[in-house]
């Protein structure tokens, strides 16, 4: 179910998403009331249901599920469709510590996310830090963008490539946001190797299923930048990719190449592109 939810946007797929779903949280899944409530909060299918959708949570909070636990707190931390509270989720997350010796790491991230909401970025580093050594992988990232936005540009690099290794997908979009001036003050040879080392890890962040790789080689071939040479055909095949998985800025990218330059073949009608900038916004974009 999760699987034809995530790759796949055909409303057969998607019906048959809800009723594995259904039949799974039937048979005493607890989780899959979980994975209900995210395609009714994503409009996935095209009707959005947050009421629903946080009722479903809700129902499977209470039956014991962990994955839906986690997904209600960062709601709560952010203020989406729930009561802004950071700091009641400290301390709920604080007891559990005190009753689970073994924790699950996520939960140090969520203590992170809460702590940098609350612009306590010491507290926020240390439980990222926490959350990296007991093997959440995306806290890399979260922790090198803190380190980033400090000036640190050193720790970030080391933090990312970490992520890389320890294979997060969102720390494949190293160097991939390099400003244009610094990459042409680079030599000729170091240029072609910084292109060829983004492109791999892009790559592979697709593979790892992160639709923002797929929207940063997207964008190169689109616009020709870091020394890709410009190919509206991959720019194309690169946003529909970051569509399947999710990503809200390939969306607009797939609807602004229609307006300007589409590659050869490719034509959306008005309702087809209305229908994708509808798309971008149930993804997120603002």
């Amino acid at each position: 179910a999760s699987w034809l939810a995530t790759n796949n946007r055909t409303s057969v797929h998607i019906n048959k998403a809800f009723d594995l779903y259904a039949k799974a949280a039937e048979g005493g899944c607890v989780d899959a009331l979980m994975g209900e409530s995210l395609l009714w909060s994503n409009g996935v299918g095209g009707i959005k249901d947050s009421k629903l959708a946080a009722d479903l949570r809700d129902e499977a909070v209470a039956k014991g599920s962990e994955f839906a636990a986690m997904s209600q707190a960062r709601n709560r931390i952010g203020g989406f469709n729930a009561n802004k509270e950071p700091e009641k989720v400290l301390e709920e997350i604080e007891q559990r510590m005190a009753t689970d010796t073994d924790l699950n790491p996520n939960w140090y991230g969520i203590m992170a996310y809460a702590y940098e909401t609350l612009d306590d970025l010491e507290n926020a580093k240390k439980m990222y830090h926490e959350a990296v050594e007991r093997g959440e992988e995306r806290a890399c990232f979260f922790l090198a963008y803190i380190y980033r936005n400090e000036g640190d540009e050193e720790t970030y690099r080391k933090l990312m490539l970490e992520g890389i290794e320890r294979g997060c997908a969102l720390c494949c979009i190293l160097d991939a946001d390099m400003d244009e001036e610094a990459f042409y003050e680079l030599s000729l040879n170091k240029q072609t190797q910084t292109r060829r080392e983004i492109t791999k890890r892009l790559k592979r962040g697709i593979e790892l299923g992160e639709g923002l790789c797929a929207y940063y080689l997207a964008i190169n071939y689109y616009h020709g930048d870091l020394g890709f040479k410009r190919d509206l055909n991959k720019a194309f095949k690169y946003a529909q990719e970051g569509y399947r998985l999710g990503d809200a800025c390939c969306c607009n990218l797939i609807v602004d190449m229609q307006d300007d330059e589409p590659p050869k073949g490719f034509k959306l009608n008005e309702k087809q592109m209305a229908f994708m900038r509808l798309e971008a916004l149930r993804l997120g974009d603002d």
